[in-house]
């Protein structure tokens, strides 16, 4: 495999570039070089010594990311991407260009300079399902109850947020990016791979419907010291985007197990503050331990409830990891207790959890479902499919 060489192209969000990074340094193990392309912004804290058989390289922007520009911005990323992949394939050869959903860009700039190329899909395979059926109209996203094969009967505001009229106009170019994986997909003359983020266990029925392409479960794509352990220093993804907190683990280590209440609502988006207020309301009322990230400090400093807040637990801007209506407080304490009261509800929780954990890591041991499905994939690269 040491002549094996692919080009990960991943677009600069935390939640594309951890699963891209895990996935390196899992070609890597099997003796695959990989170079991590993405724009200056993310590489700028992407840990430069994971492994000697991985590299990282960037591009410029004019300008990086803004929620009052994001059109202009991923055209931006579009056009300077692709100059950076052909710059890099004019310095050497790759075997293979490997790509996460937001940068169809790059199977584009692929199948342009004559380089095979494969979608990495970061997202759940019942997702891709979901836009795979919208971009084939087989679905009007306003209908009441939607019925897809392959998944269970869905209501309307079950559909991802893109889908829905609260979704914020930001995010608008998301669909149509979608779609564009799908045009690319199928404009290959032979049946395309995908690899997905998830485990054969998980989403069966979902991994086996979508006969027009062969999605191999790789996932869950997180360090192995929470998986098979293969590798115990191998503890964090190691490209936080936001300097985390340094004083969250303490406070975990002095609490009991599986007692602490863990909120958090991703990199991007920051909640109003009337559904912050919601929030901070029902964790005062619930009396247990929380860990809440939170992004945006002007909101928190506005909190009524705020020196009450930080006696029951912790507020912090990041640590190791769209809205619509308002969820009021008494409907947050209604499902926390539910979760964490110890009662029947929460047993099975707690137990279904622990179940899907332990099929996680058979998954990556050593012959479970998704190393063998990593090996079939290297297998392709090697024979050039």
């Amino acid at each position: 495999m040491a002549d094996k060489h692919i080009l990960l192209v991943t677009y600069p969000a935390q939640g594309h570039i951890n699963p891209s990074l895990q996935l390196a340094k899992r070609l890597a193990k099997r003796g695959v070089n990989v170079t991590i392309l993405t724009s200056r912004y993310a590489t700028a804290a992407i840990s430069p010594s994971f492994h000697p058989l991985i590299d990282v390289v960037s591009f410029s922007t004019a300008f990086e990311w803004s929620t009052q520009d994001a059109s202009r911005y991923m055209k931006e990323l579009s056009h300077h991407g692709t100059k950076a992949i052909e710059a890099a394939v004019a310095a050497r050869p790759y075997t293979r260009i490997v790509y996460n959903l937001l940068v169809p860009w790059a199977a584009r700039a692929a199948r342009r300079l004559g380089v095979p190329f494969t979608l990495l899909w970061i997202q759940p395979a019942a997702l891709f399902g979901v836009y795979f059926h919208y971009y084939n109209n087989k679905f009007d996203p306003s209908d009441e109850v939607i019925e897809l094969p392959g998944l269970p009967r869905l209501r309307r505001g079950e559909l991802p947020s893109f889908f829905q009229d609260t979704s914020p106009s930001t995010f608008d170019f998301a669909i149509a990016l979608f779609s564009e994986n799908f045009e690319i997909l199928d404009g290959e003359d032979e049946k395309p791979t995908v690899v997905v983020n998830t485990f054969d266990a998980l989403e069966a029925e979902a991994l086996r419907d979508l006969d027009k392409y062969r999605l191999l479960a790789i996932g869950p794509l997180i360090p192995s010291a929470f998986l098979d352990g293969s590798d115990p220093s191998d503890v964090a993804f190691g490209g936080d985007l936001i300097q985390k907190s340094e004083n969250y683990m303490q406070y975990l280590d002095s609490l009991e197990r599986e007692s602490v209440i863990y909120v958090a609502f991703g990199s991007y988006l920051e909640l109003t503050w009337r559904q912050t207020e919601a929030i901070a309301e029902a964790l005062v009322r619930i009396r247990r331990p929380f860990l809440w990230v939170v992004r945006g400090s002007d909101e928190r400093e506005k909190l009524r409830c705020k020196e009450e807040l930080l006696k029951r637990g912790r507020v912090v801007n990041w640590c190791n990891q769209v809205e619509g209506e308002i969820v009021e407080a008494d409907e947050i304490v209604r499902c926390l207790e539910m979760v964490m009261d110890g009662g029947d509800e929460s047993r099975k929780m707690r137990e279904n959890a622990k179940k899907w954990r332990d099929l996680a890591r058979e998954a990556v041991d050593d012959g479970g479902t998704s190393q063998v499905n990593l090996g079939i994939f290297l297998n392709q690269i090697v024979g050039g499919r």
